[in-house]
């Protein structure tokens, strides 16, 4: 009887080593693919100061995806250039607003569209402030811009004397105060909830903005089969 016994041991320790194979194969499967086909998956990047330029349209999207039953959730509000790089990995299902030329080098980011609001990006400086009386003065200006969002980087290539770039609205109130720089853009909308955040005051100059151009959602090509659903849902909230 021992010596059966010790016959079925050599047997036994082999079911067991390829029952722990087995199980951590499972578990390494599971982590490859999870990233794939986890939650973060399914969500929308969303960038920080959203609110200020369309203080509406998140609401409006997620109203828009229940409305179509597209299970895509939007991630709360991250900085402008995560949001993006979010977005461009594949990690997120995209990114719920970029003019084109924010995304003109990323080839993964497939634009559905719909346009989704109109941006006019006017020259603001504090109320206390003169605006440059030419455009050419205001080359002689330095702006401030906000990291991650390309809109500013126009401001940026056209001024001769430099430009600053920081990281949080209130920063960016703290330039111009300081006088570490002399103007910065963004819409109306924004520039009101600037001052309601900042307790600053603004003075538009120009008749006409520096740059108007329009706002799309933008779609990882990984998530492609999502497109003609999302397209559906948005076209509804398409400005005219």
């Amino acid at each position: 009887m021992l010596k059966k016994m010790h016959e079925r041991e050599p047997q036994a320790m082999m079911a067991m080593w390829n029952y722990s194979k087995f199980f951590v194969c499972l578990l390494l499967w599971s982590m490859v693919i999870s990233p794939v086909h986890g939650d973060a998956q399914l969500k929308l990047a969303v960038y920080q100061g959203l609110e200020f330029v369309h203080p509406n349209l998140a609401s409006n999207v997620q109203q828009a995806f229940l409305k179509h039953n597209i299970p895509i959730t939007l991630s709360d509000p991250l900085p402008p250039q995560r949001s993006l790089s979010l977005a461009a990995s594949g990690r997120y299902v995209g990114d719920i607003l970029r003019q084109p030329s924010a995304v003109k080098n990323i080839q993964e980011l497939v634009q559905v569209p719909i346009p989704l609001t109109e941006f006019k990006y006017w020259v603001w400086v504090l109320e206390e402030q003169q605006c440059p009386k030419t455009w050419e003065d205001l080359r002689h200006a330095k702006p401030v811009g906000l990291l991650g969002l390309h809109y500013f980087h126009q401001a940026y290539e056209f001024s001769k004397v430099g430009h600053e770039e920081v990281t949080s609205i209130k920063v960016l109130a703290s330039m111009l105060k300081l006088n570490r720089a002399d103007y910065t853009l963004g819409t109306n909308v924004a520039s009101r909830q600037l001052s309601a955040l900042a307790g600053v005051q603004f003075r538009r100059c120009f008749e006409r903005p520096m740059n108007t151009t329009y706002g799309y959602l933008y779609l990882h090509q990984a998530h492609q089969s999502w497109f003609e659903k999302i397209k559906n849902a948005l076209t509804p909230l398409a400005i005219h």
